[in-house]
């Protein structure tokens, strides 16, 4: 199947589904006025027509330039409509049998367009190529930059594309998830990207429908090799991915054409950045003393800006002008420089960004959120966990926002606040029914009434990262253990929620981990615990199923380690970072140790490390960074050889050169030949 002809579906088709699914839900709403919905309507059967329409054109010389700009012209309208439906729904504009006129007017215009370049085409087919380009361009009034030759473009085809593209079990796939794959332009070529933040970009831009969807793209395309896996965290995930060259050229240019994502680095003209959809704000070192933006961009939906090293803040200055943007589901600003109060009031406040799911910033030094967060009630991801400031102070607004799912950063609440389920009616009501918060990474735990008295309440939580402070108070930490028991007996009504949670009590003198007591078949995906223990904690000793578990600076020996973890089943993974290990033994026939299937051991002190043969036979990876190591699979205290499934091993980079040679030969004589590297410990 010709390249460039297989994705005339793939964006067309998404554009004008997303669209009529919009219009359907605006006929829908109740409170609409019924010369609206019958507007709306007429609008949705006339784009379901067009993208029929676009669909039926004649290949004869492949993708058109006139096709291409039809589905240009086809997503722009669609993108219109969703602006349009999704701003009526906020309850945010008065407008609505305006813009519902002023988008049939467009639809009209189009079909007609699209209607005239078919009689046009069946008499210009034998008329050369550059003749039936020009008259393309004539008829469509669009400038020479959004034109491109499907031939030039399939020509630059990364080959994994291709196969993809080709495979007819996967046109669906295709159609359906292509602007996933054109999303990654929106990022600087050989940066790697974070996965968690992509797949809720994807989410929050409505690429996809819900993070299950995103999580099975990303695998997808890491499985066919579309993207590449650049980072693996221990426990086997992709934490960051990147395309490959030749493949971030090939999508950039696709998306240039179909006005995906433009890239703003001074060299940009004016007239295509007022079409921008999404803008990648590149602002270099040196050059340009500012950016060269059109003073309205009503149009844009997502904005990151990437500044280089060196780059001053006063380059990108004017991309932070809110006043340009009036319909923002993205903003990610993560990377540069901390906000100021000013710009920070401007996104909330002055130019506020109604339509806003994903909000990623630096806040500096500023240590409190405004409760005028709650302006921002589309938010989906409040994203702060870049801000220098030790601890971020929150309202209680922040947990009403009504479809909030990930929370990240460092929080606590007003101190004002000593209770805000006595002074909030609502707040028990909408934490306990309503809230869809899933991700609390995280919260502080200290002498002020806080999040650990309103996260039990929290049904949806699947993620919570908590810090005890040195301050706590027993009657803190007592809530914080009721607390934590829930979260752990939800986990065994709904074993497949996958739950995580982190407490770092490093901070914390008292002993409260030894307190909370064990849930019966108590279930958890993840757990980490950072902090000094003077026993193995009897609620982790005591669950029946835990896939993941990581023990930082608990000064347990390896011995009591095991012996805690003797009634815990389905061990996958797990990471100690520990200086008292002394000894690292795998006791023979450990059934409760025999699943786990990645091992990462760090130590700053001399380590022995003994696993027999048999043992560990789904071990994938394994980790040691210790620079004392003098064990290597030329002793006889580690096999690796029984090992069937071993894929890499990761050991200090400033190893003894004797072992590191032992271990170098020891894997090169493995039948799977397993990945070695040496990586800088801690």
């Amino acid at each position: 199947m010709e390249i460039a002809a297989a994705l005339v579906g793939a964006i067309a088709t998404a554009a004008a589904t997303t669209a009529a699914s919009k219009l359907t839900t605006l006929i829908g709403n109740r409170h609409c006025e019924a010369t609206v919905k019958e507007k709306a309507q007429f609008i949705k059967d006339e784009v379901r027509f067009i993208n029929s329409l676009i669909k039926s054109m004649p290949k004869e010389l492949g993708l058109s330039p006139l096709q291409t700009q039809c589905i240009v012209q086809l997503s722009r309208l669609a993108c219109e409509i969703e602006d349009c439906v999704d701003l009526f729904h906020t309850g945010k504009t008065n407008t609505l049998t305006y813009d519902i006129d002023r988008l049939k007017t467009k639809s009209l215009e189009m079909r007609e367009r699209i209607h005239t370049y078919l009689e046009i085409e069946k008499k210009m087919v034998p008329i050369g190529t550059d003749r039936l380009v020009e008259d393309h361009r004539r008829l469509l009034g669009t400038s020479h930059w959004g034109v491109e030759r499907a031939s030039q473009w399939a020509a630059a085809v990364p080959q994994e594309l291709r196969d993809l593209l080709d495979d007819s079990n996967h046109r669906f796939w295709v159609d359906k998830n292509f602007n996933c794959l054109l999303y990654l332009c929106l990022f600087p070529p050989n940066q790697d990207v974070s996965t968690k933040p992509l797949m809720r970009r994807w989410v929050a831009e409505g690429l996809v429908d819900g993070a299950n969807v995103a999580a099975e793209n990303l695998r997808f395309f890491i499985d066919k090799s579309i993207i590449r896996s650049i980072h693996t965290s221990n426990n086997g995930e992709v934490e960051t991915c990147q395309s490959t060259s030749q493949m971030h050229a090939c999508i950039s240019e696709k998306s240039k054409s179909q006005n995906f994502v433009l890239v703003c680095d001074g060299a940009a003209r004016i007239t295509e950045l007022a079409e921008a959809r999404r803008l990648s704000v590149h602002p270099p070192a040196n050059g340009i003393p500012e950016l060269n933006l059109p003073d309205d961009l009503p149009r844009l939906r997502t904005l990151a800006v990437f500044p280089a090293d060196e780059a001053n803040p006063d380059r990108y200055e004017a991309a932070l002008d809110f006043f340009r943007y009036k319909v923002l589901r993205v903003l990610d600003l993560k990377k540069c420089a901390p906000l100021s109060e000013q710009r920070l009031k401007d996104i909330i406040i002055k130019h506020p960004q109604f339509l806003m799911k994903y909000l990623s910033i630096n806040l500096g030094n500023i240590n409190e959120l405004p409760r005028s967060i709650m302006e921002l009630n589309q938010l989906e991801t409040l994203d702060l966990s870049g801000t220098a400031s030790e601890t971020v102070t929150v309202h209680k607004e922040v947990l009403l926002l009504p479809k909030l799912k990930h929370l990240l950063g460092k929080f606590q609440l007003n101190i004002m606040e000593s209770n805000p389920l006595k002074s909030h009616s609502g707040l028990r009501d909408f934490l306990t029914n309503k809230s869809t918060l899933e991700t609390l990474e995280g919260f502080v735990t200290g002498t002020r009434y806080g999040f650990q008295a309103l996260m039990s309440l929290m049904k949806c939580l699947r993620i919570v990262k908590i810090w005890c402070k040195s301050d706590a108070s027993q009657a803190n930490l007592d809530i914080l253990s009721s607390a934590i028991r829930k979260f752990i007996r939800r986990g065994t009504d709904e074993p497949h929620c996958g739950r995580s949670l982190s407490v770092d009590f490093e901070a914390c003198l008292r002993g409260f981990m030894n307190e909370i007591d064990p849930v019966t078949a108590g279930i958890l995906a993840s757990l980490q615990l950072h902090g000094k223990l003077s026993q193995f904690p009897p609620f982790v000793a005591g669950l029946s199923v835990i896939e993941e578990l990581c023990l930082c600076s608990t000064g347990l020996s390896w011995e009591v380690i095991q012996n805690g973890l003797i009634m815990v089943k389905g061990l996958k993974y797990l990471r100690l970072v520990e200086d008292n290990l002394v000894h690292f033994d795998m006791p023979p026939k450990a059934d409760h140790l025999r699943s786990i299937e990645r091992i990462s051991i760090v130590s700053s002190r001399r380590l022995d490390i003994t696993i027999p043969d048999e043992e560990l036979p789904l071990l994938v990876s394994l980790q040691i960074l210790c620079q004392a190591l003098d064990v290597s699979p030329a002793t006889a205290n580690i096999q690796i050889n029984h090992m069937n499934k071993l894929e890499k091993i990761t050991l200090h980079h400033q190893l003894a050169s004797g072992i590191r040679t032992k271990w170098e030969e020891g894997t090169s004589g493995h039948p799977n030949k397993p990945v070695l590297s040496f990586i800088k410990g801690p």
